[in-house]
């Protein structure tokens, strides 16, 4: 016999990429800091960016960051999981 396509296991795997999808979005958003016209504010203010002031103090390759705001992420992962299981 043939599995169908449209088992709760299909629904629940097309719900974790649309979960994975909005995470991807959130740290992508989260690494643009506060967006282009807050970067431009800092710089028109004779300022660097907290994360152009990391990379000025460590040296090139020393430091590799796996996730952007990982206690972030971490308790959004969570929430995640807690309306996915409420559906």
């Amino acid at each position: 016999m043939k599995k169908s396509d449209s088992g709760p296991a299909t629904k629940q795997s097309t719900r974790l990429r649309e979960l994975t999808e909005q995470l991807l979005q959130l740290e992508a958003g989260l690494r643009r800091g506060g967006g282009p016209d807050k970067i431009d504010r800092q710089h028109q203010q004779g300022k660097l960016t907290a994360r152009e002031r990391i990379e000025l103090l460590l040296d090139k390759d020393s430091y590799s960051q796996g996730s952007d705001c990982l206690s972030r992420s971490i308790s959004m992962r969570a929430a995640l999981r807690r309306q996915a299981l409420s559906l």
